[in-house]
């Protein structure tokens, strides 16, 4: 048999782009490497969804084209065999988007993506509109356009996503920033550059492109590349924070009572986008006042004993726990740490000095933080949340912040950023009941 679409994974992107591609009458199969999931073949069989797990096998080539899970790299085996046999391979915002019917806005970046895509969402759905929020943030794009379309998507899309599209086009593309990451699965920075930029390649004259005007990686590539989009600037690092408003060209101040709600790179870009769609002024600064940050991204979890502790767990990267040291109170306890995706700790080297105390780095191999730490700070392994908590505690004293911002992956001893970020959350919590009960 032939299918009309094979799908790499069994994960939220994969089920999804399957419900979604089963929902329009293609013939679908499933491939999985690891396993399935009990419910969810539940979920195929009463779709008449067939599936293999345990390997991939040569059905997998018996299509017209792949959609690969955005885990899997360029350099995976499968993938090459496909290239070779010149079986198109794209992504599943690639296979949604021929099915959404309202626009898109999709936002990009190295960090503050999360963020900025909940806090968009909120000040679409504030002012009324008809929104559904999607991407890397939850629900898969193709797993909403399932169950039902919107006439606006945010839609949070990493470079995995974006390297593999075609004709994905938004309505309104974001671009945060760049730093280095995810080198690990990219081949190399220029690539990973080049794929956050595809969000902008289908764009045409009736389309807008928000960027940030401070990153020096986005200006310099900006030169290079031809965006046909319409273009909207912002400068995060100036004071106060002014956009130029796209319906009206006049400068516009973005609320005092909000800049401390977001990274103001995710602030500034909700602003514009949401101008861009004729929300009035008023009702952005009133939704921005009601926002609460998404979990796992600077959100406090307790005080013991005047020590405050930050979960930061989202931040997987230089360029996100760089903004948490910027952000957060002096001393700092950083909680830090984890699988190491060839992380250049350079930048963070400064606001350690001035505003760190000790690192408590945990993970299986702290030799990327000795290296990078070590004659700066105290460095301190430990392989538990519970150790590295206890361990934060006792090197700190009452006006102290502990900070889980660890600048790396999860993947050595959790599954992902929300278990490690909960493992936070438990194990502070635990503390805080023995410290009570202590008297200590």
């Amino acid at each position: 048999m032939r299918y009309d679409v094979v799908i790499l994974g069994s994960g939220e992107s994969g089920v999804g782009t399957a419900l979604l591609a089963a929902k329009n009458r293609y013939s679908v199969f499933v491939s999985e490497q690891g396993t399935i999931d009990n419910e969810t073949k539940k979920l195929f069989d009463q779709l008449e969804i067939e599936y293999e797990e345990g390997g991939h096998t040569e059905k997998v080539f018996q299509t017209k084209e792949v959609v690969k899970s955005p885990g899997i790299p360029p350099s995976a085996s499968i993938i090459k065999e496909l290239e070779n046999r010149d079986i198109p391979v794209i992504s599943d915002i690639e296979f949604g988007f021929r099915f959404a019917g309202g626009k898109i806005i999709a936002v990009t970046g190295t960090d503050g993506k999360t963020t900025t895509s909940s806090l968009i969402y909120h000040i679409f759905k504030q002012s009324g509109y008809d929104v559904a929020l999607s991407g890397n943030i939850g629900k898969s794009f193709c797993r909403q356009l399932y169950e039902r379309d919107a006439q606006w998507h945010v839609v949070e899309v990493s470079s995995f996503q974006l390297r593999y599209v075609k004709r994905f086009r938004p309505h309104i593309a974001i671009l945060l920033n760049i730093a280095k990451d995810h080198l690990d699965w990219h081949p190399s920075m220029e690539d990973y550059i080049q794929s956050k930029f595809n969000i902008t390649k289908n764009q045409t004259i009736d389309d807008h492109f928000v960027f940030n005007a401070n990153d020096q990686i986005i200006i310099k590539w900006m030169k290079k590349l031809t965006i046909n989009a319409k273009k909207h600037p912002f400068f995060p690092n100036k004071r106060p924070m002014r956009y130029r408003d796209p319906i009206t060209g006049r400068m516009m101040e973005i609320d005092q009572q909000a800049e401390n709600i977001a990274h103001p790179a995710s602030t500034m870009a909700a602003a514009i986008t949401a101008r861009i769609a004729n929300i009035p002024e008023d009702q952005i600064k009133g939704a921005m006042r009601t926002f609460k940050r998404p979990p796992h991204r600077l959100e406090p979890v307790a005080e013991i004993k005047g020590v405050v502790f930050i979960n930061d767990s989202k931040a997987t990267n230089v360029n996100s726990a760089w903004y948490a040291l910027e952000t957060v109170p002096k001393p700092i306890v950083w909680i830090a740490g984890g699988v190491d995706k060839g992380n250049d700790y350079s930048p963070l080297i400064p606001l350690v000095e001035e505003k760190v105390k000790a690192i408590v780095c945990l993970a299986k191999d702290c030799t990327p933080i000795k290296r990078a730490f070590e004659g700066i700070v105290p460095v301190y392994h430990v392989t538990s949340m519970e150790g590295a908590v206890r361990r934060a505690f006792d090197l700190s004293s009452e006006g102290t912040t502990v900070l889980l911002s660890p600048a790396c992956a999860s993947f050595d001893l959790f599954n992902n950023y929300a278990e490690r970020g909960e493992a936070f959350r438990k194990a502070v919590m635990e503390l805080k009941e023995t410290v009570e009960q202590e008297g200590e």
